[in-house]
């Protein structure tokens, strides 16, 4: 619960415990006694395997230190990924979360109280979300590859890049939900996330969410050059 582990965390600070290093999943037989989220050890060993914990590591290095640091912020961030999975999109919901034994695990055997992770997400901006957006996108091209074939990106290929606008509307004040063009709800406030495909794909590359007041325009021409770049330094010649 919320209360369980707010306390679990300040009993660590004064004990000057830090939580376990990332667990290594094997192929195991989950029982559904214990825990209905057997699914996420399978992912979180895809995650470490395709080299997504590093790069996370890598891109947050610095951003959470000090002597009382219980929970690492690269582990708490890979322990997100694969809960994201499971549909948890907002951090209120990991409140329900905390007694599951898989999930305990994935955080080093005591799960955070939200207000941490709200914390710690607060930390991430500037170049380190700029880095683990690049990450998802390199992985993308990998997925690309592989379903499409070694060559579907080869020195020479014309790559077209579908890119779209979309509008989320919101129930609430959640950061960055602002009134703007909302042709299904009109006065509400939402988000219009930028999307982009690999053409004649259904491979999404990027994605940028953004304040309801933004719609696709001249601003957004970095955010494109950026992606065109990525593609470029993966796949010279393209």
């Amino acid at each position: 619960s919320k209360g369980r582990g707010r306390a679990r965390g300040r009993e660590a600070q004064r004990e000057g415990r830090r939580a376990k290093a990332m667990p290594r999943f094997r192929e195991i037989e989950v029982d559904e006694a214990i825990t209905a989220n057997g699914g996420v050890a399978s992912f979180a060993a895809f995650c470490r395997e395709c080299g997504i914990d590093g790069g996370i590591a890598q891109a947050v290095a610095g951003r959470k230190t000090g002597p009382g640091l219980v929970y690492p912020l690269e582990r708490v961030l890979s322990a997100l990924v694969p809960l994201a999975a499971l549909g948890m999109g907002r951090i209120f919901g990991f409140e329900q979360l905390a007694g599951d034994p898989i999930v305990e695990h994935l955080f080093g055997g005591e799960v955070p109280s939200i207000d941490t992770l709200y914390r710690d997400l607060r930390r991430i901006e500037g170049a380190a979300l700029d880095e683990l957006e690049a990450i998802a996108n390199r992985l993308a091209l990998q997925v690309f590859s592989k379903r499409h074939g070694a060559d579907a990106l080869a020195k020479g290929t014309v790559v077209e890049l579908d890119v779209d606008t979309s509008v989320l509307e919101r129930y609430g004040l959640q950061e960055g939900a602002e009134r703007g063009y909302n042709p299904r709800a009109r006065g509400r406030r939402s988000h219009h996330p930028i999307a982009c495909r690999i053409g004649g794909t259904q491979t999404l590359f990027g994605v940028r969410l953004r304040p309801g007041n933004e719609g696709f325009g001249v601003v957004d021409a970095d955010i494109i050059a950026a992606w065109v770049k990525l593609i470029r330094e993966e796949n010279p010649g393209v």
